[in-house]
């Protein structure tokens, strides 16, 4: 079983997001908005290459957006 749709909105997760979110690489959406998590996007989301929606809005994370998001050959919004 795949997942291609995955939302963690609103549920006052703290900490990074998890690194693994990069392993569902069926993913073509994926939300992470509306939490209190720390850090900075982890770099294996680089490894979605089917991603095409990543809203991050109001989830507690800054910095640069990774350099492996040039893998994203199929994102449409962001």
């Amino acid at each position: 079983m795949f997942y291609v749709s995955r939302s963690i909105t609103v549920n006052a997760f703290f900490g990074p997001i998890p690194k693994e979110l990069g392993n569902l690489k069926e993913l073509t959406y994926l939300t992470v908005s509306f939490n209190n998590f720390s850090g900075t996007l982890p770099p294996e989301l680089g490894n979605l290459i089917n991603l095409e929606q990543l809203y991050f809005d109001s989830s507690g994370v800054g910095g640069e957006i990774p350099l492996t998001f040039a893998n994203l050959l199929n994102m449409k919004t962001m």
